[in-house]
């Protein structure tokens, strides 16, 4: 890895605002040992939690279990997940989305009617829902500040997944959010979309 870049990132952690933070966007993308690693982070307090992360995301290792075994898994960290969601928005949304998260029936479709279903007028509430939890979490940490700010943006830079950005970003929100059901559901290989007629997942290695 680019040694300069991380110094600049040392520097800029470190308060040196002339320092374009656009050229962090993807600093964990690249290959990194785990010395090059324990600088990154070393300007964080949860660094040792905050690398067990990355490294976990960085390393995905794909879960398999026995089709039965699998399928129990599964709906478990998919009800877990929208539940963690349902909880935080109950309090966030209005009733129309509420009167929709009721209704968390799982209904699982194969690639292209997942893709239709995601990315149709029906999937608005899974937008709403993310939109709430983003600006929920976000308030939740104490000191949002530039570096932790360029630090999230850098974690979306790696996984192009806001879910996986708030794991990555757990050990910033205390008690307000414990929640590895997404990243599990990941590793399975498995993607769902809240929408206004319920919960559609495709698993893509069944």
């Amino acid at each position: 890895m680019n040694a300069q870049l991380i110094e600049q990132w040392l520097n800029f952690c470190s308060g040196d605002k002339a320092i374009d933070k656009g050229d962090f966007y993807t600093i964990f993308f690249e290959d990194i040992t785990d010395e090059e690693l324990n600088k990154i982070l070393s300007p964080f307090e949860f660094s040792s939690d905050l690398k067990d992360r990355i490294l976990s995301v960085k390393q995905r290792k794909t879960l398999s279990l026995p089709i039965e075994k699998r399928s129990e898994h599964v709906l478990k960290y998919i009800n877990d997940d929208v539940n963690v969601k349902k909880n935080i928005c109950t309090n966030n949304c209005d009733g129309e989305l509420n009167d929709i998260l009721r209704n968390t029936k799982i209904t699982f479709v194969d690639e292209v009617e997942f893709d239709q279903v995601k990315n149709s007028e029906g999937a608005w509430p899974n937008e709403e829902v993310m939109d709430i939890i983003g600006d929920f979490l976000r308030d939740e940490i104490v000191d949002y500040s530039e570096k932790v700010s360029v630090l999230t943006e850098a974690f979306y830079g790696l996984t192009t997944d806001y879910n996986l950005v708030w794991y990555l970003m757990t050990p910033f929100y205390g008690e307000s959010f414990k929640n590895s059901s997404y990243f599990k559901l990941w590793c399975f290989g498995v993607e769902y979309v809240i929408t206004d007629t319920g919960v559609y997942a495709w698993d893509r290695f069944k």
